[in-house]
């Protein structure tokens, strides 16, 4: 019976293990796509200018471009179960809904003042529709910080917890609106937004 419990422990173990090992791929496959779809362009541009014989360039851009093609189509593969969660953002009702609650929140525990509420609403509407687009399109964005920040651009202070409180609404949401067990590749979505707006040291 001890052999037993301490069998099961151990495969328990295992499995969370596992499970955490797929999480932080998945999240490093999410937060490097697109650093590396542009560094692959650079290295295309090269090897397509460079002085070495045909052959041997176009068998090395075949290889290349094999390898863009399996990265793209595993990052696809993690974000199709997702596109429940593009179909939920793409209806305004919802958006305004989202914000709605992210707003609340965010009064709740800090201090946002008036004057900076619509600059805030409309960060939180781009915030929405670069997580829609990423998801509908299989693609990760590059995120224009300007879009972003212009409530903190206007003199709204504290904006790195406010952005991170409101944004952390988001993803409560996404997880009620998301197929179990998947709405995990949406959340990794909203960190990279979180330290792309933010960056931590």
């Amino acid at each position: 019976m001890v052999s037993q419990d301490i069998e099961d422990a151990v495969r328990e173990a295992s499995e969370k293990i596992k499970e955490e090992s797929k999480r932080e791929a998945e999240s490093e496959i999410i937060g490097s796509y697109a650093k590396f779809e542009r560094e692959i362009e650079k290295v295309l541009e090269t090897i397509e200018s460079s002085s070495i014989s045909a052959d041997t360039r176009d068998k090395i851009l075949e290889e290349v471009r094999r390898g863009l093609l399996g990265f793209h189509e595993r990052y696809v593969a993690l974000m199709r179960p997702s596109q429940k969660v593009a179909s939920f953002l793409s209806e305004e009702n919802n958006q305004a809904s989202l914000i709605s609650d992210a707003i609340e929140k965010v009064k709740s525990s800090h201090s946002l003042s008036e004057k900076h509420l619509p600059c805030f609403t409309e960060d939180l509407k781009e915030c929405i529709h670069w997580l829609q687009y990423c998801i509908k399109d299989y693609n990760l964005y590059e995120v224009e910080t300007d879009r972003y920040t212009s409530s903190v651009k206007s003199g709204m202070t504290d904006g790195a917890s406010l952005y991170t409180t409101a944004l952390t609404v988001f993803k409560d949401r996404m997880e009620e609106v998301g197929t179990p067990g998947y709405s995990d590749y949406v959340s990794h979505l909203i960190d990279y937004l979180i330290q792309k707006i933010f960056p931590q040291p």
